[in-house]
This record gives structure tokens, sequence and C-alpha cells, in this order.
């Protein structure tokens, strides 16, 4: 890419990973990443709730209390100016008000300093709707990411929020989706003067280094034995990520298969009740609710286990299922958002349909019943992944995107 001249790009995230954060967003950091490796300056503004002390009794408020006013990950300039953000129905729409006011007061000496070629904005709310504001000042072109829930519950939460949205769709200059099912989704909010492109996100190909030892090490300390199969959960504990719908198939399993065990990876609001089903009876002696560990650790649970489970409601395109795909594991997964653009049913996994306890059940058990076809999943899965899904790909697809702007 030493072709393309080098740009400097200003990225506007709220979802960018901080010092307290370090998983927030982590698939967004890896894209800036390769981006800068392939030629670009950036500089990142990543507005996060303003926390005076009298939070700090709980401690996500204390965390954000805690972020640096700016900070450098990888040799990317990060600032985190803040913004009011009040819990409850409208916190979204006042957060994607209140988070333009303290970054328009400083824009001026970015733009004058940093002098950016390109705005890119991820998500269209709030990041997108900011991003159009610096655009509409200064006349910058503006291209924005798409994710996921800024285009299939955010806008129908409220007709404030749908608007803004729509309004990003028609002006910005690019939009970008992770996923064709989520281009189609935004398109019937507002159809785009330029045609939105799909841009999978990347992911990293995981380390071969102690990769046996590591899973020895995981296995041995939940419990697991060799012969085991572990089951494994990465993302929200969520109930529309089908949490409790895995720990209810899961429970059916448990009696005809005593030992599966299952890893639940993740941090959220069902944790508790989670806990409280683990806890209320012996079918759930070996799940493992482990919560929120280092990016760089996902990959040595992912090889220490044997099959992916996840049965969310609705996505755009999951890392986390990229990642498991990565380490050659088989996985079971819903047809919903951009899932089914990855999970070739049969070929390198199952697909089944959301809320339903029965197919899930069902389609572990084949996975168990049959472990060669597992196995062979799980070897199809790994190469789509390694022919497909590199963050290499993605960066030179976006250096494209910037030179047809510019």
């Amino acid at each position: 890419m030493s072709h393309i001249r080098k740009y400097r790009i200003l990225v506007l995230s709220h979802m960018y990973p901080n010092n307290m954060f370090l998983t927030h967003g982590i698939f967004i950091h890896n894209q800036i990443r390769h981006i800068a490796q392939a030629g670009c300056t950036i500089k990142v503004i990543a507005p996060v709730p303003y926390s005076p002390k009298v939070l700090w009794n709980n401690d996500k408020w204390k965390n954000y209390g805690n972020i640096p006013l700016s900070d450098t990950m990888d040799g990317i300039e990060v600032a985190y100016p803040r913004y009011i953000n009040i819990p409850g129905k409208w916190s979204h729409l006042l957060s994607t008000y209140s988070m333009c006011s303290p970054i328009k007061i400083n824009i001026d000496q970015v733009i004058r300093k940093f002098k950016p070629h390109i705005i890119h904005a991820h998500t269209a709310t709030p990041d997108g709707y900011l991003g159009l504001t610096i655009k509409m000042k200064y006349n910058l072109p503006l291209v924005c990411s798409l994710r996921g829930s800024d285009i299939h519950t955010y806008p129908y939460n409220d007709s404030v929020t749908y608007r803004l949205t729509r309004k990003v769709i028609l002006n910005a200059d690019q939009i970008l989706s992770v996923s064709d099912a989520l281009r189609i989704s935004a398109e019937q909010i507002a159809k785009p003067k330029n045609p939105i492109k799909v841009v999978y996100n990347g992911c990293e190909l995981p380390p071969l280094a102690n990769f046996q030892i590591k899973r020895g090490e995981i296995r041995s300390q939940l419990g697991i034995g060799e012969n085991d199969v572990a089951i494994i959960f990465v993302g929200d504990i969520d109930k529309v990520k089908g949490i409790f719908e895995l720990m209810e198939a899961f429970k059916l399993l448990k009696s005809k298969y005593p030992h599966l065990h299952l890893i639940l990876l993740g941090d959220g609001p069902d944790r508790q009740p989670v806990l409280n089903m683990i806890s209320s009876g012996i079918d759930n002696a070996n799940v493992h609710l482990i919560g929120k560990i280092p990016h760089d650790d996902v990959y040595h649970w992912l090889r220490a286990s044997d099959l992916f489970v996840l049965p969310t409601y609705n996505e755009g395109l999951p890392n986390a299922l990229l990642e498991a795909m990565a380490c050659g594991l088989p996985v079971i997964a819903t047809n919903v958002g951009g899932i089914p653009e990855v999970v070739r049913h049969g070929q390198n996994g199952i697909l089944i349909e959301a809320r339903n306890v029965n197919t899930l059940y069902q389609s572990i058990e084949k996975m168990l019943a049959d472990p060669e076809i597992a196995r062979n999943m799980g070897s199809s899965a790994n190469r789509l992944i390694q022919q497909n899904f590199s963050w290499l790909n993605n960066a030179g697809k976006m250096m494209e995107i910037y030179k047809e702007l510019i």
C-alpha cells in the first residue's frame, strides 16, 4: 500500500477502549491500528460519561472517573472528553446531543492542529451525528460505519433518534456496514446518495505458541477433564444474547452428558440471575461464569474449549464468532443479522432460530453425538477466517474507500 499517500483520519467512537475498559470496542481499535500501519495518521476522539465523585460508590462510574482525558494506545493518540449521560429510557438520545457540546468547544483547535482529511465515525448515533455536525461546519468528508444496535435498536426507541439516524445515512459521504443484513436494515431507514458498502470486520489469527500448555492450564483450573466437552459462550451476559436459552439447554443436556461443561466469558446486566441459576441446582454445577478478561487472553479460553455457542437475538457481525472460528471451533449460532453470511449451515457450523431452547438443545446434542462432524466443521471455519477475514484485508479496503473520498 506504499503507493497510497498518507492520510490524516479523525476517528469518532464512544465505544473505543481505554485504560479502565480494555476490551470495550477492541475491534474498532484493531481496525484503526491496522489502518495506521497501512500509512494513515490517526487521532481518536472517544467521549466517555462525566462521572462526579459522588457516584464513585458504583464501580462502573468510578471506572469512568479514572479514565484519563488523553492517552496513547499502540501509538495512536486518543482523547476522552466528557459528556453528560443520564441512565434511563432517554439515555441514548440525550447522549447523542450532550456528546456534541464538549467536543465542539475544542474541535476548532483539533481541526487546526491535526488538519484531518476525513472524519470516520463508528455508529450512526451518537458518533455519526457528531461527525455530521463537524462535516457541515468544516466541509470535511464523513465516513460512518454502522455497527448493529445503532440501526436495529436505537432508531426504534424514539422518533427523534430515528430522524437523526436517517439524517446521518442521507448526508454522510460514505456509509459502511459490517454485514449485508445490516446494510438492508439501514436502507429501510434511508437510502444514501452513495450505495452502502459492506466491509466485514477483521479477525486476529490466534497465536500458536504454548497452545496445548494454556489449554491444559485452563481446563485443569475449571476441573474439566481431558475427555470432557467444554461449550463456550463469549459476549454480554444479557437476555438478548440468548443466555437464558443457553442455560436451559445446558440443563437438559447435563442429565444426559454428565461430563459436559459450559464456560461463560463476559459480564452484563443479567449476571446475577445467571449466578442464581448456577447456585440453584446440581445440573448447573459445571457452569463456569468467568466474567470479562483481557482481550489478548480470549483466544486461550476459546482454544481450551470444544464448541462455541451464540444464541443471540440480533447482531451485526460479532467478532467473538469470527475469533471462535479462527480457533477452529465448530459453532452453533442463530440465523440473525450478519451471522448467516459467515456460518454456512452444515459446513462450518449450525444455524438455528433465536429464542428456541429445543432447537438449541438438539443442535448441541448433534455435535456431541458425532465428534468427527464437529472437527470437520471447525477445520472449515478456520479456513474461511484465514482466507477472508484478516485485519490486513480490512485495512486495505478502508484505504481504498478513503482514497475515493479525497
